[in-house]
């Protein structure tokens, strides 16, 4: 977990949460190309396509005439897949298989469903 400076507080987010991500931009870190001295402030921000973060030095956004909007994130439910993936792969696991599925095969491949059904209704929450 990143350790946060002395003035910054915790906060728990919520769903449906506005989130603006202020960093300081550090040597040792990836994104330090950003910034022209270490310990310059950024923003991080993302084209919204490939889902790469990246970091804009700005020391003050309020006054950089750049939009804030482009470094909201919105907090969202982290969606859930291992069911469908499990699924996926008894389903592939049995289509391989040189002989039909046996009674306990057909029984797994049902609470597989079952799972993979309940794992979609819980991500369209």
């Amino acid at each position: 977990m990143a350790a946060m400076s002395d003035h910054a507080q915790a906060q728990l987010l919520h769903i449906g949460d506005l989130v603006l991500l202020k960093t300081q931009l550090n040597e040792l870190e990836v994104h330090a190309e950003a910034g022209e001295v270490s310990g310059d402030t950024g923003y991080v921000y993302t084209d919204g396509l490939t889902g790469e973060l990246k970091i804009m030095q700005v020391d003050f956004l309020h006054s950089s005439g750049l939009d804030v909007r482009e470094f909201v994130f919105l907090v969202v439910v982290q969606l859930n897949y291992i069911a469908q993936k499990d699924l996926d792969r008894l389903k592939k696991q049995l289509a391989n298989q040189a002989s039909p599925p046996t009674s306990n095969q057909l029984l797994q491949l049902k609470k597989a469903e079952e799972r993979a059904m309940h794992e979609a209704d819980q991500n369209d929450g």
